[in-house]
């Protein structure tokens, strides 16, 4: 199924040297959904950043399931896994990469994540509490990587995109949990305050202060913040560096007017701009 998504790709190939046209994406989305069935890519028109040229925005969601498993409990902003560590959960990530480039290196000759040198290590695993997500997690990573690979001759410049959710739930005040204590939260805004399509951000970095208590409100933001941590140990302990290594941001959030677990979760995107 693999060699299927390479060779479905050499296919969609790109025609100019600037940009991914519209039927590119789809095919390219199309085939890494076909070749890693815990996730579904999709090719998208937003969020936009203003003032970026040409962006390819890719999805990444679990595949047959409305968010990550439900892996944030009701008034949490933690992901349920064991150990329960930002840098255990990063270097989790890592170790997938580091086991997936070798295998890409070893089966193909194309210079896959050329110029790239991991730093991976040995990582305890991590065992997770859902256990169907195992799968999941490993195939966005692949997916990421993938995509990577793929556009940087055509793209200058990429980002991973985390944006929050949180239901409608009920009035609280917690202390920030010892472990993550995340009391400022840095974050690309809104261009349009309040717009709820949430379609276009400004490509700035806006902060807020939380205090020693979270409420519902902060949990969109407190959410996407724990991923965030998380791809950044990623990439560091990965060492994706170059210029063209991504960075990682939170986009601001929303709280969704419904009481349903479904919006307890977090959206992931790949995105490429000129």
């Amino acid at each position: 199924m693999r060699m299927l998504l390479f060779s479905l790709l050499a296919i969609v190939a790109p025609t100019n040297a600037f940009a991914l046209t519209d039927a590119e994406r789809a095919n390219i989305a199309e085939a890494l959904s076909k070749a890693y069935k815990s996730i579904t890519v999709t090719a998208v028109s937003a969020p936009l950043i203003r003032g970026d040229k040409d962006p390819a925005i890719f999805r990444i969601t679990p595949a047959g399931k409305p968010n990550f498993g439900n892996l944030f409990l009701k008034g949490r902003y933690d992901i349920i896994h064991k150990p329960d560590s930002i840098d255990a959960l990063g270097g989790y990530f890592c170790t997938i990469a580091d086991e997936f480039v070798r295998e890409r290196r070893s089966s193909s000759a194309s210079g896959f994540l050329r110029g790239v040198s991991l730093r991976a290590g040995l990582h305890d695993p991590v065992t997770f509490e859902i256990e169907a997500d195992r799968d999941t997690v490993h195939d966005m990573v692949a997916a990421v990587l993938r995509l990577w690979d793929y556009v940087r001759d055509d793209y200058e410049k990429f980002d991973i995109f985390v944006r929050g959710y949180a239901d409608r739930g009920a009035s609280f005040q917690k202390p920030l949990l010892q472990q993550y204590p995340y009391s400022e939260l840095a974050y690309f805004p809104l261009e349009t305050p309040n717009d709820p399509m949430l379609a276009g951000y400004l490509r700035k970095i806006d902060r807020r202060k939380i205090g020693s208590t979270y409420t519902n409100a902060d949990l969109p933001d407190l959410r996407a913040t724990f991923l965030k941590h998380a791809i950044d140990v990623f990439l560091r302990d990965c060492g994706l560096d170059g210029h063209l290594t991504p960075q990682s941001h939170v986009l601001d959030g929303a709280v969704i007017d419904e009481n349903a677990p479904d919006y307890r979760t977090i959206d992931l995107y790949f995105y490429a701009h000129q």
